[in-house]
């Protein structure tokens, strides 16, 4: 029935004589009441579907993640103006999810600790159940000073997919004897029982304690881990191990507790791509810079010709292999290679188990490469320009088997005097057999002569080449395929049969001009409104998700999620090493727009939506189905932190009470859940200590017991002792939901921390 009132639309539209806007929202609102009536039918859960949850799709309601006595504070994403933000991450299959906060939840004195405190959430059966995992820190004076030599973010750098153990830095007091005096040293952290396993127990030889105003003090940079947690990657910029050159950097894997070099002599290296920012905590492209078995690691020098590496550990032993060495035998250079000598060779990932490694370079690598340097002795990569034209040199897009040996040139330009020039990668599927990329060269039918202003998209596919669209630079500004994940937005499902993205361009013939006079705010000088696309390679078709179902012109810009973290809204990759997961292999896509996509989205805020294609959950339509995750009443802006692999869980942030146990409108973070839901009633008591008000307040530099880090719905089950308190920090300002910022810039340090021995000179 609603397919038919869909369709017939237009023509009733004719025959009737009615005012097309008007018919349109009416059509809306009955498909939209079909819809909820249908996706609400025969809920196992209903009882849990009054209220917000009434127009949840696909048997959803709500569930509160985030504990309801939350010490005055709220889910902020954790940052201080200007650093680098907390994890905000679900494991795979939605049952836990981490976030900070910079208020503490649990402590009896909120007075000192680091700025972020770091949180994971488990579901049970009676409710979530809420953990603080930070361990605690001596701060000098009681709280944070950016001139002391103290982290001035989150200790937690990553987490694997299944939160089942994290990455982190933590100075004094150590979590485990053995660390070093006065550095901050790297830790592996078993979520299960909260054991700390120190990775490092050398004194760096050099570089003093730290973490200083970029490169002088002592620094770590996580780069992953494999799905177990038993091989870490991450590089130092000091000596770890006897066979590492002191002062620089170096990259290390710890392998099953045992810490070996990886990069040999080759000086000045990073894992993934080349590092743009020396900071405890900067985010660089670490894009399955290491396989999920642990076994591969890729990486790369820098210096004036850069190069990708892979180490991998083999049963005789490691070995490190040139994956962007030349295989030209054509040429005039010696052995028939390149005659302009090596070039530079930039890493963009690699399937999820190493076994094919992605990368671009300006040099003929292969007999058929059209790539080209188009300034002579010109290295590949530049710098960002005016439009962000980093890598444009006339790059080809490489693909290494490390299985075979082989080297393959995927862009080959068959036009003759023309190069691929390819602009950036967004991403490729865990298989490795999908790879999406933008270029401007003509490599498929369909595509144009591109340049300057506009960009091909495309995705390989066993051996064919396909064009999707012409992008313009302003989508690269707003990052689809920047180099950096801080601000790369766009996303492949992992079987790589889907890409989204989002464009000013109107690719569908929606017309995306904004309605309203001062149009939107991404819209230069044309006043169009950003919309997210989706690609599905079976059908080779593109849908627009986010076009409003009505053809009624949008009044506010729809974007990929943003993830909100306390002064901000970031988007792209949350860490380093995981995206959000806002694209699902059946198509489904998550979204926020502040457009009114739904009569029921009344608020006039930035609303998280969900897509679905047809014949996909509830939806019955060919052109697909929106729907609301929040609940679009909210009187401020609602965020998406993540999804589980399947979709059952979406996480969003809300100051919205969605249910009943919510008892104030600070920000919290909820689960909308296929079949979830609690019985409603009084917010579930404190367990053990936290009850407890402290008979003399602790001193500043103490956090709480172990006990006190539990919130959740009464005593839960008997747990090992984790060992790992959160110390108790200063309360921050409240901050409101903050509307998105389009193109935030990128974030560096304020007056980053100066290296802690200066600090402790003056004792």
């Amino acid at each position: 029935m609603r397919l038919g009132i869909a369709r017939s639309s237009r023509g009733v539209l004719r025959f009737l004589g009615i005012s097309g806007l008007a018919l349109a929202l009416c059509v809306l609102a009955m498909s939209t009441h079909l819809d909820s009536a249908l996706a609400s039918s025969n809920c196992p859960n209903e009882g849990f579907r009054s209220g917000p949850a009434a127009n949840l799709p696909d048997c959803r309601a709500y569930e509160m993640v985030s504990p309801p006595s939350k010490n005055g504070g709220q889910v902020d994403g954790g940052t201080t103006l200007e650093t680098e933000p907390s994890p905000q991450q679900a494991s795979s299959d939605g049952e836990a999810v981490t976030y900070g906060s910079q208020t503490a939840f649990a402590e009896g004195n909120s007075a000192s600790a680091m700025p972020t405190s770091q949180y994971i959430s488990r579901r049970t059966a009676a409710g979530w159940v809420t953990q603080a995992v930070t361990p605690k820190q001596s701060i000098a004076g009681g709280r944070v000073s950016t001139s002391s030599g103290t982290v001035d973010e989150s200790l937690f750098l990553g987490f694997n997919e299944s939160l089942t153990r994290a990455y982190l830095v933590a100075d004094e007091p150590a979590p485990v004897p053995g660390a070093p005096v006065d550095y901050y040293s790297p830790y592996l952290q078993n979520e299960e029982d909260g054991a700390f396993t120190l990775l490092s127990d050398v004194t760096p030889p050099t570089v003093p304690p730290g973490p200083g105003d970029c490169c002088d003090g002592f620094v770590t940079y996580y780069a992953g881990m494999s799905s177990d947690g038993q091989h870490v990657i991450f590089a130092a910029d000091d000596a770890l191990t006897t066979d590492a050159v002191p002062g620089r950097v170096n990259l290390y894997e710890w392998n099953e507790g045992h810490l070996e070099q990886v990069n040999g002599t080759t000086p000045s290296s990073a894992f993934g791509s080349r590092p743009e920012d020396l900071e405890q905590g900067a985010r660089n492209d670490y894009s399955h810079a290491i396989s999920s078995d642990g076994e591969r690691a890729f990486w790369q020098n820098d210096g004036v010709s850069r190069q990708v590496y892979m180490h991998e550990l083999t049963p005789t032993g490691p070995r490190t292999v040139e994956v962007s060495a030349s295989q030209k035998t054509n040429g005039t250079g010696p052995g028939g290679t390149d005659p302009r000598g090596p070039l530079s060779s930039h890493f963009w990932t690699a399937s999820s188990d190493g076994s094919l490694v992605y990368f671009t370079s300006c040099a003929q690598l292969t007999n058929d490469s059209t790539a080209k340097a188009f300034e002579e002795g010109s290295d590949c990569f530049r710098d960002a320009g005016t439009f962000g034209e980093a890598g444009e040199q006339g790059d080809d897009l490489y693909q290494f088997n490390v299985n075979t040996g082989v080297l393959s040139d995927l862009t080959v330009d068959r036009n003759p005097g023309e190069t691929a020039n390819v602009k950036g990668v967004i991403g490729a599927s865990e298989d490795g057999s999908y790879v999406y990329f933008v270029a401007d060269g003509v490599l498929a039918p369909g595509a144009r002569s591109a340049g300057t202003l506009a960009h091909n998209l495309y995705v390989w596919h066993n051996g064919t080449t396909s064009f999707i669209a012409t992008l313009e630079n302003e989508d690269q500004e707003e990052r689809d395929w920047d180099r950096s994940p801080n601000f790369r937005s766009a996303r492949v499902s992992p079987d790589g049969r889907y890409v989204v993205f989002q464009s000013m361009v109107s690719l569908t013939g929606y017309d995306n001009v904004s309605s309203v006079p001062e149009g939107c705010p991404s819209g230069f000088e044309r006043g169009a409104c950003m919309e997210v696309y989706e690609y599905d390679t079976q059908t080779n078709k593109l849908a627009c998700a986010s076009c409003n179902p009505t053809g009624v012109r949008p009044v506010g810009t729809s974007l990929v999620p943003e993830t909100l973290h306390a002064l901000q809204s970031v988007p792209g990759w949350q860490t380093s090493t995981q995206q959000q997961r806002y694209l699902l292999d059946d198509g489904r896509v998550f979204f926020q727009s502040a457009d009114q996509l739904l009569p029921q989205a009344s608020n006039g805020q930035s609303n998280i939506y969900e897509w679905e294609p047809n014949g996909v959950g509830s939806c019955q339509l060919i052109a697909g189905c929106v729907y609301l995750i929040s609940s679009g009443t909210s009187q401020g802006a609602s965020h998406f932190t993540d999804a589980s692999a399947d979709g059952s869980n979406v996480f969003i942030i809300t100051a919205q009470q969605l249910v009943a146990a919510d008892g104030d409108e600070e920000l919290d973070l909820y689960d909308a859940r296929i079949d979830g839901g609690f019985p409603s009633g009084s917010p579930p008591p404190c367990g053990g200590e936290a009850c407890r008000p402290p008979v003399t307040p602790a001193p500043a530099i103490y956090g709480a017991p172990p006990s006190a880090t539990f919130v959740g719905p009464g005593n839960p089950s008997a747990q090992p002792s984790t060992g790992a308190t959160v110390k108790q920090k200063q309360a921050p300002k409240k901050h409101k939901a903050s509307k998105h910022k389009k193109k935030p810039k990128k974030r560096r340090s304020t007056k980053r921390i100066q290296a802690k021995h200066s600090r402790k000179a003056g004792r």
